[in-house]
Formats: C-alpha cells, structure tokens, sequence
C-alpha cells in the first residue's frame, strides 16, 4: 500500500493527474509490468503472439494519449483482458507442450530418430531447428574429428535436450581394427564430447553397422553399449525428401530406431517435418537413447 500511495503521489505531481487518472494509470502500468513479465517467460519457452504484443502496444497508446475518464476506462479494460488473454493463451501452451513433449505412453509406442555423422556446420543446425519446432527429442552419434572442430554445435544437441553418442573418431570400418586400435577411436570420441561440456557417453554407433564380439567387446570395456537401428532410409544416398519419408514412415515399428545422418544427406532436413508429422498421426511418440 506504501508503495502504491508513493507512485500515485508522483504520478499527480508530475503529470498532474486527478486522483481517479492517477489510479487508472498505476493499475494500468502494473498490467503493462505483468504483460512483460508473462512475455518474457514465453520467449524463453518460444511461444511467440504478435497479437498479445499488438494489444499491450495499443494499451500503451491509450495510456500516453488519453485522459479523458473513458479512455482511461478503456485502458485499464485493455489491459485486464490483455492479462487474461495472455495467462489462458500461456496455459494452453504450455499444455499443447506438455501434449507434445510426452512420451508417457503413446498410443502406437515410441520411436528413437538417431542422426549420424555429425556435427557439421550446414546440416546440423538445421535438424535442430525442426526437432526444437516439433518438440522431438533424438540422439546424435557424433564423429569426435567434428566434435573437435565444431564443439558448439556439440554443446547445443546437449543443451537442447538430445543425447549425444560416440560415433568412432575417425569413422573407420571397426571390424578392420584392433581392440587396441578400436579402444582407441572410442576413447578420441569420448574426451571430445567431453571436451565439449556434455556428459560421457554410454553408447556407441559402429560406423557402417559392422561389427563383430571383438568390437563389442572392446566398446563394452570402456562402458559403450553397441547402438544399431531398425529402420535405415539410405537419406546418406539423397533420394527426394518425400522418398525418405515415405521410406521411414513404412517401416517404423513400436520401439524402432530410425537411421538418419546431420553429417550428410541433402534431403534429410526437409524430410524431417514429414516424418515426425506421419508418425504423431499414427500415435507414435519420441524419444531419445
């Protein structure tokens, strides 16, 4: 109430305002304070309205220009149905959200979408921009050559809420290795991803799917499981987008692991709305490794 009576004093002896338009105008700068305040918050969720931002503009106008008792009337209704508008459209976000982002239990099951290869520059980005769109969260085996070169991109999958796995260091043929060769490309892959400010792996992808008890061996003694897939459109090929998505969608199966590459694969990105969209229809759901 302090507060209230020392802004009000100042709001009469400044612009000298009655009373009742001093009021108007303290109430309306709370709903103003409030709007920014619920504005700031669904930024950072990314929920964006140019309605909600064309209102508290208009809101504002009223409240520079008009001190007439009706204008400040219809400021201060402005900004109460700006402030219920914009709490019930955030509620209904945040649900659609939370509809979205659940992998509870899907009514067709869920899906792992995995993306090997990466990070590189020009593709990777990409795929993160329509996973966060969609809200999907995948596992991104990494090559740690381009963890190195590009651990930004590295930090980003992590920080965005997908797992980042250990896709060798080189990308050799790992059945032609070693187990003191093997350990070693795993090992390379690990300090990059670590070096990049994301959490150990517990997985690791050979490179080509081939494999043999020598190489599984070598990565369970560093703690690796071997990862496959299920479902490989050969995107790596660069068929049209339509045909990697037809290709996805058809073989998927409750508990699949799609196979699909950030590090190549011209079509992928373009590939990835329809994949997602097709299997949300089917009561599929996501989830990561």
């Amino acid at each position: 109430m302090e507060e209230e009576h020392k802004r009000l004093q100042g709001l009469m002896g400044i612009y000298g305002l009655e009373e009742k338009e001093a009021r108007a105008s303290y109430y309306v700068g709370m709903a103003e304070e409030l709007f920014e305040q619920i504005s700031e918050d669904a930024y950072t969720k990314g929920v964006r309205s140019p309605q909600f931002e064309g209102s508290r503009r208009r809101c504002s106008r009223v409240r520079r220009h008009g001190r007439s008792s009706l204008a400040l009337l219809a400021t201060v209704s402005l900004a109460l149905v700006l402030g219920v508008m914009a709490v019930v459209f955030l509620q209904g976000r945040a649900a659609q959200a939370q509809q979205l982002e659940s992998t509870s239990q899907p009514a067709a099951g869920m899906v792992r979408l995995t993306f090997d290869d990466g990070p590189v520059r020009a593709n990777t980005p990409r795929v993160l921009n329509v996973l966060s769109d969609y809200r999907v969260k995948a596992t991104f085996f990494v090559i740690g050559q381009r963890a190195r070169r590009y651990p930004r991109l590295v930090k980003r999958e992590y920080r965005e809420g997908h797992s980042v796995q250990n896709h060798t260091y080189t990308h050799p043929d790992l059945t032609t290795l070693g187990p003191v060769e093997t350990r070693r490309e795993l090992r390379a892959t690990n300090r990059a991803i670590k070096a990049a400010g994301v959490p150990r792996p517990h997985r690791f992808r050979p490179p080509y799917g081939h494999t043999n008890a020598r190489v599984r061996s070598a990565g369970a003694s560093l703690g690796l499981i071997q990862t496959l897939w299920s479902v490989d459109p050969h995107d790596w090929a660069n068929p049209p987008a339509s045909v990697i998505c037809r290709r996805v969608v058809s073989n998927v199966r409750p508990g699949s692991i799609v196979l699909l590459h950030d590090g190549s694969g011209a079509n992928t990105v373009e590939a990835l709305p329809c994949i997602i969209k097709r299997l949300r229809a089917q009561g599929y759901g996501f989830g990561k490794l």
